[in-house]
Formats: C-alpha cells, structure tokens, sequence
C-alpha cells in the first residue's frame, strides 16, 4: 500500500472521529497528518498525544455525567423529602383546623354563661376569659380581652386586687382542691365590690396545668352569703 493510501485511509479514520469529539478535533488531527507526510515517526508521537489528551477529555465527561447523575439521585430525594414535609404540613394544617373548632365550640359554651369565666396557666398566664368577663371586668376600665389574655393579673389590675388573684391561685396549686371564697373586685364604677369566687386546678393528660375559675356578684343574689357559707362548709368537710 501506498503511502498516498495510508494518508487517505488516516483522513478517513479521522473524520470518523469528529463525529464524537467535534470537527475542532479532527481538523486539529487533519492538521497533523500533513505534518506526517514531511516528519515521519514524529507522526505516531503526535497521534499518541492526541489520543492521550482524548482519553482525559473523555475521563472528564465520564467524571462529569456521573457527578450529574449523583445531583439528580439527590434531587429526587429531596423532592421526596419536600412531598414528606408537605403532607406533614397538611396534617399540621388539618389538626390546627380541629382544635380551632373545638375552641370555638368551648367559648360558644362558655361565653353564654351568666358568671365571668376565665383561665390560666401554672405561671399566672391568662389563657382565656369569656364575653362577660371582658364586659364587666375590663372594658370599664378601659381594656380588653387582647389586653388581659397572654399576660398576667398585674398588666390590668391594680397590684393590691392582683396579689388577692395570685395568692388563692398559688392556693389551689398548692392544694389541688376547689377554692371557694369571695375577693373584691373593682369594677366600673371604681368601687371594689365582693365577688363570689369558685376556682379549680386545671390538669391536662393528668398532669396540673394551671387554674381555671368563675365569679358570680354576690348582689346580684339575694341568698349568696347563704351559698357561701354552704360552699364553705363543702371545702372545710372535704379538708
């Protein structure tokens, strides 16, 4: 064969490689082939390196394709995750819906009770006081539910009225058993009037979680000193 022969068919194999590696390559190789015909065995050297450098540039695309592969396993797990976390959320959302509506069944309850209603936590926090509460109790004096509930006595009370509150709260802490008794409490007119007083320990999964209690104006019943009284006895006999 030819050398004329042996360069057609080198051309021939060169072309074959641009169509994986890019008419860049081959033209590079074409290149030397020229070269070939006039430096002989430097030729084979050139060829050599050539292949060399297209077998690391194949090792990077290698590299690359498998780093992009190992992205897209992690994507896929995250967007597992993500769907975990969404139907988490929606559960979340669901349960925030359930207890709303028990809340509200509780205060359509206790809302429409003639007795002011009110609760707290084990650290003298308001939890919660109904309609009547907030009408008798602070709305005359220029608060509001917004203003009493999330803080303690002392934020709406005077200290003196306040300190009556945490001391028969600590009270029934202490004890575990039913106050009854009257405190005074001032109303709109800036008097300080007795109030009948019933307060409990509040206790969740078993556990005591705070204070819960009601008051009732004792003028607004003719017998209230009786009832007291009688209340009064219950607590001493069950001592």
């Amino acid at each position: 064969m030819s050398t004329e022969d042996k360069d057609k068919i080198k051309v021939a194999t060169i072309a074959g490689f641009s169509s994986v590696f890019g008419a860049a390559i081959a033209g590079f190789v074409a290149l030397f082939v020229g070269l070939g015909k006039n430096r002989g065995s430097d030729f084979d050297l050139v060829t050599q390196n050539l292949w060399e450098s297209v077998n690391r540039q194949a090792s990077t695309i290698v590299a690359q394709q498998t780093e992009i592969t190992n992205l897209q396993t992690q994507v896929a797990k995250m967007r597992v995750t993500f769907g975990e976390m969404t139907a988490a959320q929606q559960d979340l959302e669901r349960e925030n819906l359930r207890l709303e509506a028990q809340v509200d069944a509780l205060q359509d309850a206790v809302g429409g009770l003639p007795a002011a209603v009110w609760s707290k936590d084990l650290d003298g926090v308001v939890l919660y006081c109904n309609d009547l509460y907030e009408e008798l109790f602070l709305t005359p004096r220029g608060y509001t539910a917004l203003d009493y509930v999330g803080r303690d006595d002392f934020s709406v009370w005077p200290d003196e009225i306040a300190r009556q509150f945490r001391k028969h709260d600590a009270q029934v802490l202490l004890t575990g058993e039913i106050f009854y008794g009257v405190e005074l409490v001032e109303e709109g007119d800036g008097e300080r009037h007795p109030w009948i007083i019933v307060k409990h320990p509040r206790y969740r999964h078993g556990i005591k979680s705070g204070v819960g209690g009601f008051a009732i104006p004792m003028n607004r019943f003719p017998n209230a000193k009786v009832i007291l009284e009688i209340m009064a006895q219950k607590s001493r006999s069950e001592q």
